[in-house]
C-alpha cells in the first residue's frame, strides 16, 4: 500500500471572500459522499476505497490549506496522480454543473446542520467563534453565502486559488 498526500498552502481565512466557493468546489471534488474524486478514482477506475480533498481554513491566520489524500497499491500510485490530476484540471477548466451545485451544496448544509445536534461539536464551534469574537451570526452568514454560490462563483474561486503545480 501506498500513501498519497498533495497540499497547498492558500492565502485564505475563513471570512475571506472566496472561502464559501472554495468549500463548495471542495465538497464536489473530493469531500462530499458523491465527491468527481471517489467517483473517478474509487468506481470507475478501482485504484483506492480511500480518496478525498479536504480545505481547512483558519479564523485567525491567512494561511488556509488544501489537500488530496488517498490510499492505493504502490504500482498504481503513479496513475492515480494522473487521474486525480485530470479531476482537478477538469474541475477548473470546465466548472462545474448546476446539479452538482446545487445536490453538493445542499448535502454540505446538511452535514454541517447535523454536526451542530453533537453538544460536543457545537461546544467547539461556540468556543471557537468566541475565541475570535464572533457570534452564529457569522456561521448563519456563512452558510447563506454558500446557497447563494453559481456555479461561476465556484469555478472563479477555485481558478484564483488552486494551483495544480503546486499541489506537493
Amino acid at each position: 500500500q501506498a500513501s498519497y498526500m498533495a497540499g497547498m498552502t492558500l492565502p485564505v481565512r475563513d471570512d475571506h471572500p472566496d472561502y464559501a466557493a472554495l468549500t463548495v468546489g471542495n465538497y464536489i471534488l473530493g469531500g462530499g459522499l458523491d465527491a468527481r474524486l471517489g467517483r473517478r478514482v474509487r468506481q470507475q477506475e478501482g485504484l483506492s476505497y480511500g480518496i478525498g480533498s479536504s480545505l481547512q481554513a483558519s479564523p485567525l491566520d491567512e494561511r488556509g490549506v488544501f489537500a488530496i489524500q488517498a490510499i492505493c497499491a504502490t504500482e498504481k500510485l503513479d496513475h492515480l496522480h494522473h487521474v486525480i490530476r485530470e479531476e482537478l484540471d477538469r474541475l477548473l477548466q470546465d466548472g462545474i454543473s448546476a446539479e452538482e451545485l446545487q445536490t453538493q451544496s445542499q448535502g454540505l448544509l446538511e452535514q454541517r446542520n447535523l454536526r451542530r445536534t453533537s453538544d460536543r461539536a457545537l461546544v467547539a464551534q461556540l468556543a471557537t467563534q468566541a475565541f475570535v469574537g464572533r457570534t452564529m451570526e457569522f456561521t448563519r452568514d456563512f452558510e447563506r453565502q454558500i446557497q447563494a454560490l453559481t456555479m461561476d462563483d465556484v469555478q472563479s474561486a477555485m481558478q484564483r486559488q488552486i494551483a495544480p503545480d503546486r499541489l506537493y
